[in-house]
């Protein structure tokens, strides 16, 4: 097919995306009224009980016959998970409600009992008997102005960027670049006490490569929670991103890299699956079955990839006064097709890989493609105690399995397939984890916590060989998996400690936190080793003065250091200062400034420092808490495709967007294209 007609089809396609996310949207603008509405009434101690979901809401005000509809007379107050409430003495009889939220009229749809309003709307009726109870009369017709029952909660955000640079592609004029613009719609669904669902639907202009300016639209996640009663079931499927390591917690709070401060994930980001719990006959259980998607650094459209990871696990546990005790299970597991095309076929074989090899010449199989199997697996159990009222938590986890790769099916290109199973294992060695914790939580004020984590891959045997997958730009690639094949790959040993320790009060935040991570290799049929050792020192303070300044200082130390193939030396001292300060009630000015100083010793007297400095600095109006527009220099770095409040990792994305650009290029050289970078940033956010 031509590149005319692909692009013809492309378009075409594409314009018609971008019609249907349009008609969707505009449908979706009939229902604005009725977001967020998720309220009951109910007979409670003192009066009658009026009860509004809106997490996001400014102010939320009860309004109806009983205040001659004052818009401002009754506030309600909100609870931590997001309910706003109020309780009344109403007298007997029918009487006529709604909600204001921050300024608009709702009508409350989870109450069936409705009345039309003199302006084409309807009014939310509660009725009193004389003993203060409130009557029902049975199923009245629901009324709404969205075509889903009331058991439906709509939702979603709109974000748009735009971004005026200098210096772009050697144009050193300032020029707009392409804004992006997402807009996210979330339905969550009550089917029953036992049944409920959520998706979010996402529409990114980004995200389209044939015609950036049209829309693409994709699921970013969706879930199905059933409770039949001994199991609860989860049913998931989430884009983003996933790198667990956690032995103690195989899914759930996962590190994400790119700040000072370690900051975490919901479980199953970047995956599909499902995860079972029950709680019977005194056991807990947990499991997951469930597949990596996107395994790749970012979600990146140029490189080719897909090696999506299996995850299986479980874990039983019981509590016995003081102490947990569990038994554990988890595997990742890789299967893959590899192309051997030019490296078999001649007697004898030339794979690079001895087993293979020697698999080949004895059988004399003529296969050029065969399914590679990568696995590792633990089995162990854990231990948990809980001291002082359970402020104090001692943890301990042993798990010892295997990590194992092979060939397991081979495969003849062309009208011939000849495929069949083979059993061909090119690596087997002990894994093993030993993993500690100590968490305390001393008062309200105080939060502690010390971990470490070792993994080990031990006993290496004669002619093993390991095979490591390498990601190729997709134009190379050619939806072929490439790797690299490592002979005798040497056993190895990682540990890695974290210390938090955390103090607060109503005003201040004191924060620290130290990691420590080093890396031994050891090559037994050449009698070497290699390390690296890394550590960093974080402390950080967030301040708010009178509520009107909010100052934040995060510092990190980082030094490294190693041996072997792993020389490289230096050390890094990184500043970042965040703030805000109120000019009005809904304008403020807003800085975020990184910089960092960067020192390497490459060779014996040979060392290299430089300094570098990311300003984010502007202004931002915040009319009320759903909608926050931002005008600023420099580059925005909050990355908003995680969780709508976003995440300090931009900067971070980007360092390693240029280092995939670049394969040359060093980290020095990303921190000082991350430096040179001149931009104005404007950024909308809408959350409705």
């Amino acid at each position: 097919m031509n590149h005319k007609k692909q692009s013809a089809m492309n378009y075409s396609r594409n314009k018609t995306l971008a019609m249907s996310a349009a008609a969707l949207l505009a449908v979706f603008a009939i229902f604005l009224a009725a977001v967020s509405a998720h309220a009951s009434v109910e007979k409670v101690e003192g009066g009658i009980k009026f009860v509004y979901y809106d997490p996001d809401a400014g102010t939320v005000f009860l309004a109806g016959t009983f205040n001659n509809w004052n818009a401002t007379a009754t506030p309600m107050k909100r609870d931590d998970k997001g309910y706003w409430s109020v309780v009344m003495k109403l007298s007997p009889g029918k009487h006529e409600y709604k909600f204001v939220v921050d300024g608009a009229w709702i009508t409350d749809l989870e109450n069936p009992n409705t009345k039309p309003d003199p302006y084409g709307g309807v009014n939310s009726v509660v009725e009193i008997d004389n003993k203060g109870d409130i009557v029902q009369r049975g199923a009245v017709k629901r009324l709404s102005n969205t075509p889903l029952n009331a058991r439906v909660l709509i939702g979603g955000r709109y974000l748009a960027r735009m971004i005026t640079e200098k210096n772009v592609e050697d144009d050193p004029r300032w020029r707009m670049q392409r804004p992006r613009h997402k807009v996210d719609l979330n339905f969550n669904i009550t089917i029953s006490d036992m049944v409920h669902g959520y998706t979010r639907m996402r529409f990114d202009s980004g995200r389209n490569l044939f015609q950036p300016n049209n829309i693409s639209a994709y699921l970013d996640e969706a879930h199905i929670e059933i409770s039949p009663g001994p199991f609860d079931i989860l049913g998931y499927y989430n884009e983003e991103v996933l790198q667990s390591k956690d032995p103690l917690s195989f899914f759930g709070d996962v590190d994400l890299q790119g700040t000072i401060f370690d900051d975490h994930l919901k479980e199953g980001k970047g995956t599909a699956g499902a995860v079972i719990t029950s709680q019977r006959y005194g056991l807990d259980f947990q499991g997951i079955l469930a597949n990596v998607h996107d395994y790749d650094i970012y979600n990146n459209p140029d490189l080719f990839d897909n090696t999506g990871t299996d995850l299986y696990g479980f874990t039983l546990s019981r509590k016995f006064k003081l102490i947990t005790t569990g038994a554990d299970f988890f595997m990742r597991r890789n299967m893959w097709w590899l192309d051997f095309t030019k490296r078999t076929g001649s007697t004898p074989a030339n794979t690079g890989i001895p087993r293979l090899d020697k698999h080949i010449d004895k059988t004399g199989d003529t296969s050029d493609w065969f399914n590679f199997d990568d696995k590792t697996y633990y089995v162990g159990a854990d231990f948990t105690m809980h001291l002082m009222n359970d402020r104090l938590r001692p943890q301990f986890e042993f798990l010892r399995g295997k990590k194992q790769q092979g060939f397991v099916t081979s495969n003849r290109s062309g009208i011939d397939l000849g495929n069949g199973p083979i059993d061909v294992p090119i690596l087997d060695r002990d894994a093993q984890i030993i993993f500690g914790r100590i968490e305390e939580k001393y008062s309200e004020n105080l939060y502690f916590r010390v971990d470490h984590t070792r993994y080990s891959i031990t006993n290496a045997s004669d002619d093993e060989s390991e095979i490591v997958p390498n990601f190729a730009m997709a134009d190379s690639a050619n939806k072929h998996i490439f790797c690299a094949i490592v002979s005798d790959p040497p056993t190895s040993t990682y540990d890695h400690s974290e210390l938090s320790i955390k103090w607060s009060n109503e005003h201040i935040d004191l924060l620290l936190f130290i990691q420590r991570d080093m890396y031994k290799y050891h090559y037994p049929y050449e009698n070497t080793d290699t390390w690296k050792y890394e550590r960093s020192i974080a402390p950080g303070v967030n301040w708010d003065i009178n509520d009107r300044f909010n100052i934040e200082i995060h510092q990190c130390y980082r030094s490294f250091d190693g041996s072997g193939s792993l020389s490289e030396k230096g050390s890094s001292i990184e500043t970042i200062s965040r703030g805000t300060a109120k000019i009005t009630k809904n304008l403020s000015t807003i800085f975020d400034i990184r910089t960092i100083y960067i020192k390497n010793d490459r060779a014996a007297g040979s060392s290299q420092s430089n300094t570098f400095t990311s300003p984010f600095a502007g202004f931002k109006y915040e009319p009320n808490r759903k909608v926050s527009v931002v005008l600023a220099y420099g580059l925005d770095p909050v990355n908003f495709d995680i969780d709508y409040y976003g995440r300090q990792t931009a900067r971070y994305d980007y360092r390693n967007q240029y280092l995939w650009e670049n394969p040359d290029a060093t980290m020095t050289d990303a921190e000082k294209a991350l430096a040179n970078r001149k931009m104005i940033t404007l950024r909308a956010t809408f959350r409705f």
